[in-house]
Order: structure tokens, then sequence, then C-alpha cells
């Protein structure tokens, strides 16, 4: 049987009767390191926030339903320099000053849909959201709203943005404190028809005065801010979401000029600066992993892993896979995008719900019912999880030969998306489906071996 018949069946088994309150396949979709301690890292996945305090050794959960909200958002989340969890939901701005014990809506973001946040990465104890909330008649509130505090204070500040602008994602300049840029589109109609006009918002005030430039969409969808350069406030990078493809633009003079940097195949959804700007790098479920030099712009292939997120500190390329292929959930490169060694190889080595919390409802309270069923789905037995495992992975994706399975529990492999597909487990009072799942993604591991060795 082929590897995609396998990943199928693995899928079809585990669903209708879904793991996730969401039903979706579980999936790393974000991101975050801590600005200046690298053992803090915070993963979005489609089942809530994976949190680990030593440098990946260790990855504790929080479920969707513990931090507030639900559905089958990706919110974007942050890191501030004095560890507080930012959440930006449909719900409002959530964050938590206790590494995840507790979190709580800023009140004056509780009746606002935030669509985005970020933190400076020249003073990461700054932070901004900006709301699109829905007013009627194709219209939103877009506002920024900032923290100096890391989350402890929150106020609206400068104007409201053009309220026909759907806002999509905000952005500090790192090297100009005052400069923020925000993207969205807004739309006209014709004859039932609706055409989107894609825009990049600038301020030099923080929000007093905006000045907005076009971005041809070119029949695509949506535009996002994929990073302002760190030295260049003018120099922004940002993505268009189409249908068969997402491209790369890129404007040296604050959004005045546009200039198409590469195209690629499918979604766009990783995207990464070296941290001193010199190099960037893409890719996606379709794409793989492509690098450039940001002065040549030359990209070229390093890696076919299904990326799902990028990230690049001093520590390397973060990139979030699909642990069937790829051999990891998150793994780290240290050469560019070539190979990259898994930090969580499978979904199977997590310890849990967060258990180190103190005061009542806690993650391991909130979300003792969901965890149970993920432990039948993917065949984790109490005292088997917590290994970050150590599977090396090639260009090519899957684990190299030699270095381990990908299915094995507690340490090797298990497998963002705009779209996820649903994954499932057994319900009380049906047949457990769990245990086949897990024997499906030992095979599979095994077989991703197999294959790199047949492609070598």
């Amino acid at each position: 049987m082929k590897l995609p018949h396998l990943i199928l069946l693995a899928m079809l088994l585990a669903a209708p009767a879904s793991a996730q309150a969401n039903g979706r396949f579980p999936a790393s979709t974000q991101l975050v390191v801590h600005p200046n301690d690298p053992q803090k890292i915070l993963i979005r996945v489609t089942f809530g926030l994976l949190l680990s305090h030593d440098g990946g050794q260790t990855f504790d959960w929080v479920c969707e339903r513990f931090v507030g909200y639900g559905g089958t958002q990706d919110p974007a989340v942050a890191l501030t320099s004095a560890g507080v969890i930012l959440v930006a939901a449909f719900e409002g701005l959530a964050n938590s000053f206790d590494q995840g014990c507790s979190f709580s809506f800023v009140g004056i973001t509780q009746k606002e849909f935030i669509i985005d946040v970020a933190v400076d990465r020249q003073n990461p104890a700054s932070a901004v959201a900006v709301s699109s909330t829905g007013m009627g008649n194709q219209t939103f509130h877009v506002q920024v709203v900032e923290t100096v505090d890391s989350g402890k204070t929150w106020k609206f500040i400068g104007t409201p943005l053009d309220p026909e602008l759907l806002a999509e994602t905000i952005d500090p300049a790192p090297s100009r404190p005052q400069r923020l840029y925000v993207s969205g589109f807004s739309s006209t109609f014709q004859d039932g028809t609706q055409t989107r006009h894609g825009a990049l918002y600038a301020s030099d005030d923080r929000g007093h005065t905006w000045q907005r430039h076009e971005i041809d969409l070119a029949g695509d969808k949506s535009v996002y801010i994929a990073a302002v350069d760190p030295k260049d406030p003018e120099r922004v990078y940002v993505r268009t979401r189409g249908i068969e493809k997402d491209r790369l633009l890129r404007t040296d003079d604050g959004g005045k000029t546009f200039t198409v940097l590469t195209t690629v195949p499918g979604s766009m959804l990783g995207f990464a600066l070296s941290p001193d700007g010199s190099l960037v790098a893409v890719g996606g479920p379709s794409a793989g992993v492509l690098v450039a030099d940001t002065s040549e712009l030359t990209f070229t292939k390093t890696n076919s892993a299904e990326v799902a997120c990028l990230t690049w500190t001093n520590q390397g390329l973060y990139a979030c896979g699909n642990p069937f292929k790829d051999g990891f959930v998150l793994g780290r490169s240290s050469d560019e995008g070539q190979t990259f060694t898994p930090v969580l190889a499978s979904f199977q080595s997590l310890r849990g719900p967060l258990s180190t919390c103190i005061m009542d409802p806690t993650p391991a309270t909130t979300c003792a019912e969901e965890w149970g069923r993920f432990k039948l789905d993917f065949g984790i037995e109490d005292g088997a999880a917590g290994a970050a495992g150590s599977v090396g992975v090639s260009p090519g994706g899957g684990p190299t030969a030699g270095q381990g399975s990908a299915g094995a529990t507690g340490g090797s492999a298990m497998a963002r998306s705009d779209d996820s597909s649903s994954c499932g487990c057994a319900s009380p009072g049906h047949s457990p489906v769990g245990a086949g799942v897990a024997t499906l993604v030992g095979l599979l591991g095994l077989l991703a071996v197999r294959r790199n060795k047949d492609d070598a």
C-alpha cells in the first residue's frame, strides 16, 4: 500500500467522532519563541496551545476552552519579555500572566474581534493588536490597542482606520518605534460581483494618522504582513493568498510601490526573516522550504518538508511540520533549512494538560476529558509521553535513514493550514479506534524511513 493511501486510511479511521472539540486534524500552525529566553517556546496548534520551558524537551498542553476561544479559528499568539502569553481571538484579546495557568480577556476588547497581535522585537514589553469588528453594511471598527507594560494595561491608541477596511495583520517597525503597519482589504460590488482591493496602511505617529497604500491583489483574496525588516522601517514583506498559489511581495519605500518576489503553489503558510534580515525563508505544504538572500532574492528550495509555519531566531530556523511525512511537529534547522532536527517529534510526546497550576480551574481539570480522548487517539500510555525525540530530517522530508522510526511512542514522529481536516477518536459506547490509529502512525513512520532510503 502506498504511503498516501495509508495516511488517508489513518484519517478515515480517526474521522467523524472527533477527539477535538472543533473536529480538526491535530497540527502545529504557529511558533513563538520568548524574545529573551529561547528555553520558552509557545506553539499554537489546531487544538489549543503547547508550552515548553526547557527548550522543547517537554511540552504541556492548554486546551482552547481553557484559554477562552473555540470554533475553527487559529488565533495569533505572542510572548512579551515578561513571558505574558497574548492570544488574539474572535472573543477578544486574552492574556496569561502565570505561564498558562489562567487566562483573562482584556476588558476593552471583549466586544471586539481582535484579528492580530504583535510584540515589538526591539522592546518586547510593548505589543500592539488590531481589531477588525464588523459593524454592519460592510463596515468595520479597525483600531490599534497597545500595551507598554507586558500586558498589565491596554488602551486603544490613535484613530480608527477606514471603516471599509477589513484588517488582517498588524506589525510595528522594529527600528522606528512610531511606525505601525496594518494590512487588509476593502471591497467594491458591481452587478453582484465582489472585487477586493488590497491595502497596506502606514502610520508614523503610533496610529494617530494613517496613509493608505494600494496593493494589487491580482485576483488574490487576502493580504498579510509577513515581516518588517529589523533595520529598515521602509522595507516590508507581505503575502497575498490566492486560490492555487500565494505570492510574496516586498516594498522598500514604506508601501508606495511593491515588487513580487516569488510565488509558491498552494498556501504560503511559512515566512521567516533571519535575525539580521539578511536571509528570508518561505514555505508551505506544497512548496517545501525556500531560502533566499534578501539582497539577491533568488529562492532556492532547501527542503520538501510540508511546513505550516516558519520562525527564525538565533537558535536556528524553526518549522511546523507534517509529522506523518516530515518526522516532526516542530523542527529546528541550523543549516538554513537543509535539514531539520525534531524539537517536538510527535503529539505522542506531550506530557498532557499543564499540571503545575494551583488555583482552580486549572488546565488539568478543564482539559481532562479531551486529554482522555487524545490518549486513545494516539495510543499514549500514562508515563510514556514527554520525550522530544531525536529523529534527523533530510531535505527530502521524513526521518533520515538510520536515525529512528517516525512513530514510536514517546520519542519519534507523529504528524498552519488555512483548512484542516477532521480527526476523531472513540467515544464512550463505541469501538475504540485509538489503537488502530497508533498502529498506523507507527507504520507510517517506518514507511517514511523506507521511502527516504529508496529515494537516496
